[in-house]
């Protein structure tokens, strides 16, 4: 898989901030 600007460990911690059921406004402001 090529390297996208979003780090895995990144990923991780949006998913995990999904599995929490935080909106997509704070999630987007992670990125």
């Amino acid at each position: 898989m090529p390297n996208k600007t979003v780090s895995m460990s990144k990923i991780r911690q949006i998913l995990r901030c999904y599995a929490q059921g935080k909106g997509t406004k704070a999630i987007s402001s992670m990125l």
